[in-house]
């Protein structure tokens, strides 16, 4: 008979052989044990099948399905399909995480009785696994609508966007799968499973490195990295309102969503206009001419923020010069 593993982790493997020990040795590293990992080798051309199978054979909580290159949201997905973990966590190939960031998750998630644990993260280009020194622990409990807050008003990060920073529940995934399309699969799955869930406990610590590398799979037809990127976050932000699962926000959730898609307006705008990027302009015309409206009918929505986002939509020449006579009083 099979033991139930606590957690089941899920790394997707394309083409990384130069990076993916560094990934799976912090995984083999973790201070909680009682886990298993899933190496999906998505079709990879190097020596990455090799290595996954490498780590198999000498630790068996690791395992490997071989693959046709199908990408990673397939990847993840078949991983999901055969998990036995009572909670789901994802690391990608090219990244690392903290010795005790299982240990940690595992603790909080329990010791809240939450649907969701997220952890901080730091994100640079350095190779080197090194941690900064963690603050004293302290959690924050959200009810789900705290934490749509969060997600779209409070949190200045890609915190709430990403897979691997979280401890997820299996039970509660249920039949919820990745969607086939990058970038955004993230944002779409944690949108849906938010839906879901009763409580999250966000942590202060920083327990995952994100090794950023060249080559995003945002650049593209030659336009500048911060409009593409800006401009493909609020499409799949804006591709919510017209989700069947939108239907069962509440109100005040919904406020949050409109709210960060009309700062997302401005700030894509913002790029879009100093790079001349005439396309991204028509776009943001047609998704505030649907977005304005439901935004300003919103009650929940505080007076004072609608008024501040709408100046600064409307008429940010005017709100720029309201900011500077504010500054002037001061």
């Amino acid at each position: 008979m099979e033991m139930t593993p606590e957690i089941t982790i899920i790394v997707p493997v394309y083409n990384a052989e130069t990076i993916l020990k560094r990934a799976l040795d912090s995984i083999r590293r973790q201070t909680f044990t009682d886990f298993e990992c899933i190496l999906v080798d998505d079709g990879s051309s190097d020596k990455s099948g090799e290595v996954c199978d490498a780590y198999a054979a000498e630790d068996g909580r690791f395992r490997v399905i071989h693959q046709e290159n199908m990408g990673h949201p397939t990847a993840r997905n078949v991983a999901l399909d055969v998990a036995r973990g009572k909670y789901i966590g994802f690391v990608d190939a090219d990244d690392c995480i903290h010795p005790d960031m299982y240990l940690v998750m595992v603790e909080w998630i329990k010791k809240t009785q939450s649907d969701w644990v997220v952890s901080q993260y730091v994100c640079d280009y350095n190779q080197d696994t090194v941690f900064p020194e963690q603050p004293p622990m302290e959690c924050r409990e959200l009810n789900r609508e705290q934490t749509f807050e969060y997600w779209y008003v409070k949190s200045r990060s890609a915190v709430m966007w990403m897979f691997w920073n979280k401890l997820y529940s299996r039970e509660l995934i249920g039949d919820l799968r990745v969607a086939n399309f990058v970038p955004g699969q993230d944002q779409d799955f944690n949108f849906k499973y938010c839906l879901r869930i009763r409580k999250c406990a966000v942590l202060n610590q920083v327990l995952y490195h994100w090794i950023l590398r060249d080559g995003s799979v945002t650049r593209k037809n030659g336009r500048p990295d911060a409009v593409v990127e800006k401009h493909t976050n609020l499409l799949r932000i804006f591709a919510f309102l017209d989700y069947t699962e939108f239907n069962s926000m509440t109100e005040k959730e919904k406020g949050y969503l409109y709210t960060k898609i009309i700062q997302n307006v401005i700030s894509c705008r913002e790029v879009a206009t100093k790079a001349h990027d005439t396309s991204t302009l028509e776009s943001l015309k047609h998704i505030r001419s649907v977005a304005e409206p439901l935004f300003r009918s919103n009650r929940t929505i505080p007076t004072r923020d609608k008024c501040q986002l709408l100046l600064l939509l409307r008429f940010p020449v005017v709100y720029k010069l309201y900011l500077l006579l504010q500054r002037i009083r001061r």
